[in-house]
């Protein structure tokens, strides 16, 4: 349209008419649901308690799984969700995400899809195996049958544990010297081994450096075996015998100032570490000693 043209009926009308606008339908605020896991005896429940102490806040609601439960997970988790809308309280729910008993080959699953949707959060306690075991012990309130620990699954493995003839010679000996010492550094759960030396009355006498729990704050690595190596040969001054039969064991056996290298029958010996050996024998010097297990 030019400038100065005059319009007509049909374009003033639609001028003098504002397109209209659609409001958007505002959907009410998804409610903060927080659930705080954990398995029996972790102390969802006591820490349940310890909030609702020191949280005196009208904003927040508190909920015990154990007593939610008798309505059904997925019925408690929804009557939950509409008392948040309803009130707008933050909802703290102490609940489990699985019972699993050692009888039993699988899990029971105790955490609906309703759950997952519903929870806006969700706060996993991770208390030592050791400490929960303990509570159940304790508890007085329900009778729960006795469950096996850590430091018992690690029994049962250290007296599988069959060690060497030779070695347990020398580990005997060193009973018996003062001027030589025997130190078990290991990149699997120390307690095994402090297990297996106890049965053969020699963990007074020789020390293991291990891993394996959150508490150890400590992790073994081949790097860490050969570090220790060379601490001992460049700070103490000791001549160090490193006795080794896995690729784990390669970085240490390579700076000790003798490697010995046990080895099994052909038809059970790592095939690993035989590839792995053979690719280092003879650089920089290393020629490491052989023993065989019969």
């Amino acid at each position: 349209m030019e400038p100065y043209e005059m319009m007509d009926d049909k374009d003033a009308s639609q001028i003098s008419q504002p397109q209209s606008t659609q409001v958007a339908h505002t959907h009410p605020r998804k409610p903060v649901i927080i659930g705080l896991y954990g398995l029996p005896e972790s102390g969802n429940t006591f820490w349940l308690e310890e909030l609702k102490a020191v949280i005196r806040n009208d904003g927040f609601a508190f909920y015990d799984g154990s007593e939610a439960k008798t309505d059904y997970c997925e019925q408690a988790t929804a009557r939950i969700k509409r008392e948040c809308c309803k009130t707008g309280k933050t909802a703290i729910v102490a609940g489990h995400f699985v019972f699993w008993l050692e009888k039993d080959e699988e899990c029971e699953s105790v955490c609906s899809p309703e759950d997952l949707v519903t929870y806006t959060h969700i706060l996993y306690l991770d208390p030592p195996a050791d400490l929960i075991a303990e509570y159940r012990l304790n508890d007085a309130k329900r009778s729960r049958p006795n469950v096996s620990t850590s430091e018992a699954c690690c029994q049962d493995v250290s007296s599988m544990v069959d060690m060497h003839l030779d070695i347990l010679r020398i580990l005997h000996l060193v009973r018996e010297t003062r001027h030589v010492r025997a130190v078990v550094g290991t990149c699997g759960i120390q307690s095994v081994w402090e297990n297996a030396l106890g049965r053969e009355g020699s963990s007074e006498t020789v020390k293991v450096i291990g891993g394996g729990r959150v508490a150890d704050g400590l992790l073994i690595t081949p790097c860490v075996k050969a570090e220790l190596i060379t601490y001992l040969q460049t700070t103490r001054h000791l001549h160090v015998i490193a006795v080794g039969n896995s690729p784990l064991d390669l970085a240490m056996l390579q700076v000790a100032d003798q490697a010995v290298v046990v080895t099994g029958e052909e038809s059970t010996r790592s095939k690993s570490m035989e590839k792995q050996l053979a690719e280092v024998i003879g650089k920089k010097g290393f020629q490491p000693c052989q023993v065989l297990r019969r």
